[in-house]
């Protein structure tokens, strides 16, 4: 091999790692892909205030779901989520995102309302290539931070399990680090 085909190929392996490791962050979101009725405005009418988008990172709403994209709405720096009916073939929501292992952490600020009764719980769990990484059970009119680490995983699936199908939960400034 000459000297001026190994360096093209050094060069196109170097071009290619570093797509790889740097996803673009300014991909635009299909417009085309079907709704399945969840709005914005339907799920932040009954949740409290957002709090500002927090510094740094990647907002997990700039990373086009994998699937699932129907079961969740943006609002602001917020992702919203309604609950499933609570049947055998409707008991959580779920949406899945891809991170090409270019990321170490997730976090955001978990807020549960609706217009169930206080008493009544959401639970969201997020995994990191199939594997349990978060476990956060939320009252209605509660919140928590949660921090976890995605370190290398190819895909993050948000779910939300609820106890009452009239639970919301918002996810404030989703954010990949």
């Amino acid at each position: 091999m000459t000297l001026i085909a190994e360096a093209a190929t050094v060069l196109s392996v170097v071009v290619a790692l570093g797509a790889w490791f740097f996803p673009r962050g300014d991909d635009k979101k299909d417009s085309s892909a079907p709704s399945t009725g969840v709005t914005s405005a339907a799920v932040s009418a009954s949740l409290p205030p957002s709090t500002p988008n927090a510094p740094g990172g990647k907002l997990l709403l700039d990373v086009d779901p994998e699937r699932g994209a129907g079961n969740a709405a943006e609002s602001g720096s917020a992702l919203l989520m309604e609950c499933g009916a609570g049947t055998t073939q409707d008991r959580f929501r779920e949406v899945a995102y891809p991170l090409y292992g270019a990321y170490r952490e997730f976090s955001a600020d978990v807020v549960a309302g609706g217009s169930a009764p206080a008493e009544t719980r959401v639970q969201l769990e997020l995994f990191a290539d199939q594997s349990a990484v978060a476990n956060a059970i939320v009252p209605i009119g509660g919140g928590r931070t949660i921090r976890v680490s995605v370190r290398g995983a190819a895909s993050l699936v948000v779910r939300l399990t609820c106890e009452s199908s009239k639970g919301k939960l918002r996810l404030e400034s989703p954010t990949l680090r």
